[in-house]
């Protein structure tokens, strides 16, 4: 036996899944091997453990923080303004950021009063950016913090080259819709973990896509993003982008449609609908009827990836 060898963890669907797949987790000093088997056939992988420690401890968005942040950026740029003759005043910790500016020149006034307004901006935005955050904007509801998807499939997009090769080494790459297929049924039968409304959950079930295949679970937008990740490694020069409802997320993917299959127009380019999520086995092109009807009304928002 391999000396290397450290720990052989069998982990299991969903159990409201009627197909019988599961994953053995083979873990060494370099790195940790998944073994995927189902039905029809499986696939194995390789990731390194390094890469696997890369998101740990996550940090979740926290408003008080961001507050708190933007909050001492003010307090920096105010004292600079105060030594211009100016009177700052912050409203206290407890309370709505609003900040007043007395002064004998009012343009002076005026003119601190943009200066800060930039500062607060800038600073939240900052704040959002170093954490990985991204203010998403739905239809018809307020902005919601999420996590910045986008930035995480960039950073993941080498890391998950193995699971794309495991996939063309199982199926080929000529055949965009197989590929398509198979990855989608296999992100649908690892185990769903909620995603509450965006507006109370922040993105706080959120798992980048290594630590989703390690954890061996994730939600709809964890999905999304390992799944347009793996999609990219095989096809480049495709497009992907990711579709935000009010309380779930799926890829649109630059895939011809057949038949009834659904799609969306972005831009002048038809998107096929990928529904990846689970534990529901939803072929490509076909998303349940709350969602189509989100699309059809135009009640979502996206983002190229």
């Amino acid at each position: 036996m391999n000396k290397a060898l450290l720990l052989v963890v069998s982990l299991f669907l969903h159990p409201h899944v009627d197909a019988a797949t599961n994953v053995d987790r083979i873990e060494t000093e370099q790195y940790t091997e998944l073994r995927y088997s189902w039905p029809d056939k499986g696939i194995t992988f390789q990731l390194s453990n390094q890469n696997l420690q890369k998101f740990r401890g996550l940090r979740r968005f926290s408003p008080d923080l961001a507050k708190l942040h933007v909050r001492n950026q003010l307090v920096l740029k105010a004292a600079e303004l105060q030594q211009q003759g100016l009177r700052i005043r912050l409203s206290p910790a407890n309370l709505p950021l609003e900040f007043q500016i007395k002064g004998k020149d009012e343009n002076a006034v005026q003119s601190a009063m943009q200066l800060l307004e930039q500062t607060k901006q800038k600073a939240y935005n900052n704040y959002l950016q170093e954490g990985y955050f991204y203010l998403l904007k739905l239809p018809n509801r307020p902005a919601v913090v999420i996590p910045d998807h986008v930035k995480f499939l960039q950073l993941s997009l080498d890391e998950l080259k193995p699971v794309a090769k495991a996939f063309t080494d199982r199926y080929g790459r000529n055949n965009i819709r197989q590929i398509a297929n198979k990855l989608a049924l296999w992100v649908q039968r690892i185990p769903y973990q909620d995603l509450s409304d965006r507006q109370e959950s922040a993105g706080s079930g959120y798992s980048p896509p290594l630590q989703l295949l390690y954890d061996h679970r994730g939600d709809c937008d964890s999905k999304a993003v390992l799944f347009a990740g793996v999609m990219k490694n095989i096809f480049p020069n495709s497009q992907f982008r990711i579709i935000y409802f009010r309380d779930h997320a799926v890829i649109a993917a630059q895939i011809p449609a057949v038949k009834d299959e659904q799609s969306l127009e972005i831009d002048g380019i038809k998107f096929l609908l990928i529904d990846a999520t689970g534990p529901l086995e939803l072929p490509i092109g076909k998303l349940t009827e709350q969602y189509q009807q989100a699309i059809d009304n135009r009640q979502f928002t996206h983002r190229l990836l």
